[in-house]
């Protein structure tokens, strides 16, 4: 037994230690909370500041997101949040950092029903489109922007994807 732990890639016995976002604390550690829709994203030149990963594997981006709904605190229409992607030609970080990205079009999943009326994700019969839009939990910064409440490194945490259906097609 102790020799096939020893045969394990010391590489695979370390994890990164993530903080736990439940929406309650998502909700308490939020300035505001919108449900919003992407209007542009743009590359900035803000640096990775996070203790943890090289900064030059990552660059900003300022998205633009237009306020359909606030939840918590108040907004403009429009608010910008500062988050981060890998740079072109860099590869992810195993177990790196949990990174988000905003889908501005809409969305098509592609669906079929079997003979007893069940949806199956395989061999579509009909398309189903849907429009994006996101609820965001943030945190105000010094400069006026907005950033994930879970902080740049695990971000993915303070972001969910809001899909609603809009089209069928035979």
């Amino acid at each position: 037994m102790s020799l096939a732990i020893l045969l394990v890639p010391v590489s695979n016995l370390w994890a990164r230690r993530v903080e736990d976002w439940p929406y309650q604390k998502l909700l308490e550690k939020s300035h505001l909370v919108v449900i919003a829709s992407v209007q542009t994203s743009v590359p900035t030149s803000e640096k990775w500041q996070e203790k943890y990963f090289a900064p030059e594997r990552f660059t900003a981006l300022k998205t633009t997101f237009h306020v359909n709904a606030v939840l918590k605190g108040s907004a403009t229409q429009t608010i910008d949040v500062l988050h981060f992607k890998y740079s072109d030609n860099k590869t992810p970080y195993q177990d790196g950092p949990t990174l988000v990205s905003f889908d501005k079009e809409a969305i098509v999943i592609m669906m079929r029903k079997d003979d007893k009326g069940q949806k199956h994700d395989s061999a579509p019969s009909h398309v189903q489109s849907q429009v994006t839009d996101h609820l965001l939990f943030l945190k105000k910064t010094e400069n006026g922007r907005y950033e994930p409440v879970s902080g740049q490194t695990d971000p993915s945490f303070s972001v969910r994807t809001l899909l609603y259906p809009t089209i069928t097609i035979p």
